[in-house]
């Protein structure tokens, strides 16, 4: 059972005003808005990976149909998506709908998923412990800077909120139903437990990975209630509400399920669901330090930790909140000690052996736990230095104003990144300008929405289409793919400069050498921009 926390220690003291509480909330819920809203639509650089979620959203939003015209005849991916979750495209159609298309209104849908992760932190932490807590991880959330990559602010759910990605989605879905799995084992209600497998199975339908939550619902129920669990309800009704939830979503994959499996070919390839291979789980443990590498400056050999106050934060606060709990969950496993005590640990550790691809936004499954744990640890230990000011203390509160300060000096440098990049739609101009009407274009994902009203498809198709790896029905040759899209222009960027970038491409090495022998043999620069922030783009008119 979670027990208040507050109540023991307030005695016979008479209340104070307690809306400083909600004052401090209130400012860190405004510093995250001043340090996500402004330059969104031009900063950071729109990505490969943010135009390739735009294209469905857009078709939905416009068309009502969930497909995207730049992977038009991949197993009709142009009639329906599978090879990425549905939810957060659906939410982004929705916001196009409403607001129009753009850059801008993509991105405050994370901006938006983010704030509400950042509150459910704060809730859970409340819930679980007290309002210092709550508080505390709220603000390690915002605040504390982890990352050293000069293109970002360094505060990892503030850069992974600012791009057009399902991964900030996941653990706002996820965190909502650890609170009702909080809210139920308390008051011992049914619901709470079905709506907590229910927000659990809508983390997975913005990502797979938000699945992992279930292990750690589980092992709470049996920690806390023993084996016992396994003949209850609880349990049951985590799994039913997740079922439930996933439900639509197969009967949708069950109308084409060809066209699935053959879609999910992009995401199967390179061994990303070896899951029967023991040595999948392995090496995907030794390979999780390349996720932290910007946390160490991005040489793992030579690690920069001085002067790092947001990491030295990070690096007392967590172990300190690990040997509290530990005694407290000894003598008493309480359901809120428990969480805390294995949120952290468990969450990273199912990320780490079960997902092959080190994408650095995959880490928003973890920093609320992160935060939580810190919370945790930076308020037990105040607590335990003592009811006056000492110098321990004051030491305390002069690091974390020091790790406040060095958060908010990367989220300027941010900012001032944001003001001097140059708009997407000034960057387009001149590539549109020479597009003649109706034209067909290849080019990769980040694009296309400055492309329109041209036909543009995805310059990973041909590569697809003459890679066995992606269409062992009919071998083609690159050379026959592309003349197959006959393709009036090919916009070359830096994922295709020097080395191919390209999945398709690197997993089929000769191909390379092929599409830049067909550019030579039918192309020839129509414009060439080798100095934007973009690097440099080079448009290329073919004979067809």
């Amino acid at each position: 059972m979670v027990q208040p926390q507050g109540a023991s220690r307030r005695g016979g003291r008479a209340p104070g005003w307690q809306g400083w509480r909600w004052v401090l909330l209130g400012l860190i819920v405004g510093a995250y808005l001043l340090a996500e809203l402004p330059y969104l639509d031009r900063y950071p650089l729109l990505n490969y990976d943010e135009g390739e979620e735009l294209a469905p959203a857009y078709k939905l939003a416009t068309r009502g149909i969930f497909g995207s015209d730049m992977m038009a005849g991949f197993y009709h991916a142009e009639e329906h998506v599978y090879y990425m979750m549905p939810l957060y495209l659906l939410a982004l159609g929705a916001v196009f709908r409403v607001l129009g298309t753009g850059i801008w209104q993509a991105r405050l849908l994370s901006v938006g998923s983010g704030l509400a992760a950042v509150l459910l932190t704060f809730a859970l932490g409340r819930a679980l412990h007290n309002w210092a807590v709550g508080l505390l991880a709220a603000a390690v959330l915002c605040t504390l800077q982890l990352s050293l990559l000069p293109s970002e602010s360094g505060v990892p759910l503030l850069d992974i909120a600012r791009v057009v990605r399902y991964d900030v989605m996941v653990p706002m879905w996820g965190l909502l139903g650890c609170l009702c799995f909080v809210w139920a084992h308390e008051r011992r209600r049914l619901f709470g437990y079905a709506a907590c497998g229910f927000c659990i199975g809508l983390a997975a339908l913005s990502n797979a990975y938000g699945l992992l939550y279930l292990p750690l619902i589980g092992l709470c129920l049996l920690w806390v209630d023993g084996l016992a669990a396994l003949r209850g309800w609880p349990l049951v009704l985590v799994l039913l509400g997740c079922l439930l939830a996933g439900l639509p979503w197969a009967i949708y994959v069950l109308s084409a399920p060809a066209d699935y499996i053959g879609q999910m070919t992009i995401q199967s390839s390179r061994n990303r669901f070896d899951f029967f291979d023991p040595a999948f789980y392995w090496q995907n443990l030794l390979d999780e330090r390349y996720r932290y590498a910007t946390w160490l400056g991005g040489h793992l050999s030579q690690p920069v930790l001085w002067p790092r106050v947001g990491i030295w934060v990070v690096a007392v606060a967590v172990p300190a909140a690990l040997v509290m709990l530990a005694r407290r969950v000894r003598r008493s496993p309480r359901l809120a000690d428990v969480f805390t005590f294995i949120a952290l640990p468990l969450l990273a550790l199912l990320l780490a052996v079960t997902t092959n691809l080190k994408i650095y936004g995959y880490f928003a499954l973890v920093m609320p736990v992160l935060a939580l744990q810190t919370g945790f640890g930076l308020a037990e230990l105040w607590r335990v230095l003592g009811p006056a000011l000492s110098a321990p203390r004051l030491v305390m509160l002069a690091g974390l104003g020091l790790a406040v300060v060095e958060g908010q000096v990367g989220v300027i440098r941010n900012l001032e990144a944001g003001r001097a990049a140059t708009p997407y739609d000034e960057l387009m101009r001149p590539i549109a300008a020479r597009l003649a009407p109706g034209a067909r274009v290849l080019a990769t994902h980040a694009y296309w929405l400055g492309l329109q009203p041209a036909s543009v498809l995805s310059l990973d198709m041909p590569f697809y289409y003459s890679n066995p790896a992606y269409d062992d029905d009919e071998h083609r040759s690159l050379s026959q793919a592309m003349a197959q899209f006959n393709a009036n222009y090919i916009l070359i960027d830096s994922i295709v400069r020097a080395t191919i970038q390209l999945p398709a491409a690197q997993d089929d090495p000769p191909l390379e050498a092929d599409f830049w022998s067909y550019l030579a043999q039918h192309c020839s620069v129509a414009l060439a921009l080798p100095h934007t922030q973009y690097g440099p783009l080079t448009l290329y008119h073919c004979a067809t």
